[in-house]
C-alpha cells in the first residue's frame, strides 16, 4: 500500500509543467526533480505494482513532453499562463490533434498543423494552411495562441474539455452535458459531426453530446 501511494504521488508530479534546469540544462519538473529520475523510479515501483497498463498509459502520455525543446516548453508555459490554464491541457490538445507535428495534414478536410487549422480558419487568422505546415513547432505556437484567443469565451477556459472544444466545436463551450453538437444547425449537421468522429460517438447513436466529448477528451 505504501508503495502504491508513493507511486501515485510521483504520477501526480508528472502532471506539472516541465522547466529547464539552468544548472544542468536538463529538463526538470516544478518540484526540481529530473524527469529521468522519476521515470526510473516509476518503472521500478511499477514492477512491484504489476500495473503495466496504467504505467504505459501515463508514461506514453507524459514522456512525449520531452520532444519539446526548452524554448518550446517556455512558449507553451507562457500560453498556458496567458489563458490561466494548466499547461498539460495544452500539451494534450496538441498531442491528440496532431501528435505534436506542425506539418500534420488531414487529407479529407485539409485541417493542418498542431491543432488542425481548417483552410477557412487559417485565412481568417491571416495565413494559410500551406504556410502553417511549413512552420516549425516554435513558429506555429503563436498561431495556436491567436486562434485560442479568438475562440476564448468571456468566462475563460475552465477545463481540458473547454479548451479542446475551442478547436473541435466552439459553439459547445459552456453548454450542458446533454447538449448535442450541431443541434443548433440541423439534424443533418448532427449526424455529419458524429459520422466524421466515430471515436467520439461513444454509444454509437449517431450524435455526440458534450458529455461524450468530455469523456473522449479526458480519456
Amino acid at each position: 500500500m505504501k508503495t502504491k501511494l508513493k507511486y501515485l504521488a510521483l504520477l501526480s508530479l508528472l502532471s506539472t509543467p516541465l522547466y529547464p534546469d539552468s544548472k544542468t540544462t536538463k529538463e526538470t519538473l516544478r518540484c526540481g526533480l529530473p524527469i529521468e529520475v522519476i521515470y526510473t523510479q516509476l518503472e521500478n515501483w511499477n514492477k512491484e505494482l504489476q500495473d503495466h497498463a496504467e504505467y504505459e498509459r501515463i508514461i506514453s502520455e507524459y514522456k512525449c513532453l520531452t520532444v519539446f525543446t526548452v524554448e518550446e516548453q517556455k512558449v507553451m508555459n507562457d500560453i498556458a499562463d496567458y489563458f490561466n490554464i494548466r499547461v498539460e491541457w495544452l500539451y494534450k490538445l496538441l498531442f491528440m490533434e496532431s501528435g505534436f507535428d506542425p506539418g500534420a495534414l488531414n487529407d479529407i478536410s485539409g485541417a493542418s498543423g498542431l491543432i488542425g487549422f481548417l483552410p477557412s480558419t487559417a485565412l481568417k487568422l491571416g495565413t494559410t494552411t500551406e504556410e502553417l505546415r511549413q512552420m516549425s513547432r516554435l513558429q506555429q505556437l503563436p498561431w495556436v495562441k491567436l486562434y485560442l484567443q479568438r475562440q476564448q469565451p468571456k468566462t475563460g477556459y475552465h477545463s481540458l474539455t473547454d479548451l479542446y472544444l475551442a478547436v473541435f466545436f466552439p459553439q459547445a463551450i459552456g453548454k450542458d452535458c446533454s447538449y448535442i453538437l450541431g443541434e443548433e444547425h440541423s439534424q443533418e449537421r448532427v449526424e455529419k459531426v458524429a459520422k466524421q468522429n466515430p471515436n467520439v460517438d461513444i454509444n454509437k447513436d449517431n450524435v455526440i453530446t458534450v458529455a461524450e466529448f468530455a469523456a473522449y477528451a479526458n480519456s
